[in-house]
């Protein structure tokens, strides 16, 4: 017995070891011999690998890479991404299963995220020029990385999926669906455009794993213009919710969202007159309850939505927690079923806790839908031939203050009817509780393109007003009369009511950078092009596209 213990502790040594030899430096910590760079931006410094500047600003993305291709792969790297941020954005990423770009400094492919309000994420360069992929436990990686100290980096990429372990935490996993994405390339680190930045790479190790069989490769697809090409581009949004979208990833699939059937004998949610329909907080707070953003937040792809607005508890108000700390309940009004058939979209997080439920009238819970971690709208359907004829309502339950903490829902339809009364009771035991107000300077608040301000109709507002005896106040315009953030009212001789909306405003070209980091992108025509947000800004101060703000002239607003 004692033998056989020993032979297969024996064995069990041989295989770690063998194990451990398996892997592959790519960096002999003295040359960089291996590697495709501009000496003007990279070299080895103390024996790591340095690209940047302590002294001078970042003007172009630059990227280090090796010569050689890899497919599926188990990679090990530190890296130190140091800087100031007042000096602009400190960003740095790991590019895995990518080309470079002829005649310029640029890559195309997946680059592994490093940096501040980073740290977890894919972002598709050259390519989607989007984040395709968010961490698993924000407030867990949160706590796990250095900003801009040293982080240990465990990349896997074995066939579509692609796991990340920053400092020991599982950050990200990613499946890639579109099957024209390439699944192999080179590696390269970057040392991104902005502030003054200094990136460096030590400890570099590469396992190779069994490539995958017919697996798309940058070759196989054509090469690098054609493989760019057959994965679809982000669509310009000239009118939100024309063009075709797609959601995180490029999957396939993500269509707009179609209009839901209306009429006498339906119940039909689909927030097009830009306010909650009945809506209400039932518990906890939310900031704004219907939101109209065109573009997901991660990249600049068009939303799939249905029409214009959606319900949703992202949405934050000035002055309120920033947007997936806010936790609650949304409860629908109360209506009768007439038929089984219950049909809806809803995008957001996928967890046990960010979920649409249909509930009856005693607070049973008898159906509940989550999404996919994405902006993109997916349809769901419940059939519930048990509850015809009986009183029911919906709920959107986010009881997540964490990434993916939040649900939408956007052209729910139904046969039945509203139950008014049922729904005043139901209204009174509500409890929202709103929070104590943020008390961070208001440049620092985080800026919503959300439609409404609160969640009363304009029928429900103008109830609430309080007036001495003999004065009358009308409702004249609201938005069902396309009425959407007003900022200027007035009235002509003639008695007609003039305004203009500001549903695109504020207008920040790129949400995660300051504005005098944007005044410095001004001069960097490459960078500008790599931000889709970017180019939509620009094309429209430049008239190249039209906006959706206008100009109103109501005739007689006493008929509105």
């Amino acid at each position: 017995m004692k033998t056989l213990t020993l032979l297969f502790s024996t064995w069990f040594l041989l295989l770690h070891a063998n194990a451990q030899n398996s892997a592959t430096a790519l960096f002999d910590g003295k040359t960089l011999d291996g590697w495709d760079y501009d000496p003007a931006t990279w070299r080895v410094e103390d024996g790591v690998i340095t690209g940047g500047s302590t002294t001078e600003k970042i003007k172009g993305n630059h990227f280090i890479s090796t010569k050689k291709s890899y497919q599926n792969f188990d990679l090990k790297l530190s890296i130190k991404c140091s800087g100031d941020p007042k000096t602009g954005l400190i960003n740095s990423g790991i590019q895995i299963r990518s080309l470079r770009i002829p005649g310029g400094n640029h890559m195309a492919g997946y680059q592994v995220d490093c940096g501040d309000k980073w740290f977890g994420k894919i972002y598709d360069e050259f390519r989607r020029n989007a984040a395709i992929a968010d961490p698993v436990d924000a407030v867990a990686l949160e706590k796990a990385v250095d900003v801009f100290g040293w982080n240990d980096y465990r990349i896997r990429a074995e066939g579509p999926r692609i796991r990340v372990w920053i400092n020991g935490v599982l950050a990200t996993d990613y499946t890639e669906t579109n099957p024209n994405v390439a699944l192999d390339g080179r590696i390269g680190p970057q040392v991104h455009s902005g502030g003054v930045a200094l990136v460096q790479v030590k400890d570099i190790t590469i396992e190779e794993l069994e490539p995958t069989p017919d697996a798309p490769t940058w070759e196989s697809l054509g090469g690098l213009d054609a493989a760019l090409k057959a994965v679809r581009p982000i669509p310009k949004v000239k009118k939100p919710g024309t063009p075709k979208a797609k959601g995180k990833g490029g999957e396939p699939g993500a269509s707009k969202i179609p209009s839901p059937p209306k009429g006498k004998d339906r119940v039909t949610f689909d927030f097009e007159s830009g306010d909650p329909q009945g809506w209400y907080i039932r518990e906890g707070w939310f900031g704004h309850l219907v939101a109209n953003n065109p573009l997901i937040r991660n990249g600049g792809q068009a939303m799939n939505k249905e029409g214009e607005f959606y319900l949703s508890t992202l949405e934050a108000g000035a002055g309120m927690p920033s947007a997936d700390r806010q936790t609650g309940i949304l409860e629908s009004p109360v209506f009768e079923l007439s038929s089984p058939e219950i049909q809806f979209a809803v995008s957001g997080g996928k967890h046990d806790n960010t979920y649409v439920a249909l509930y009856t009238l005693d607070g049973k819970e008898v159906r509940k839908t989550s999404a996919q971690n994405s902006e993109m709208f997916s349809a769901g359907a419940w059939d519930v031939p048990e509850l015809v004829g009986q009183p029911v309502f919906v709920r959107l339950v986010d009881h997540r203050p964490d990434s993916w903490g939040h649900i939408a829902l956007d052209a729910f339809t139904a046969k039945g009817r509203l139950l008014p009364d049922e729904t005043k009771k139901r209204q009174a035991s509500a409890k929202p509780q709103k929070p104590e107000a943020d008390r961070r300077p208001a440049v620092a608040r985080n800026r919503t393109q959300s439609a409404r301000t609160g969640a009363k109709s304009p029928e429900e507002e103008l109830a609430g007003f309080t007036v001495p005896e003999g004065f009358v106040i009308e409702l004249v315009a609201s938005e069902k009369n396309g009425l959407i953030n007003p900022i200027d009212l007035t009235f002509d001789d003639a008695g007609r009511l003039w305004t203009q909306t500001a549903q695109m405003y504020p207008l920040d070209p790129i949400k995660s950078m300051k504005w005098q980091e944007v005044i410095d992108l001004m001069d960097d025509e490459k960078t500008q092009n790599e931000h889709p947000e970017f180019q939509r800004v620009r094309d429209l101060y430049r008239l190249k596209t039209k906006g959706k703000d206008k100009i109103l002239i109501l005739d007689d607003p006493t008929k509105a």
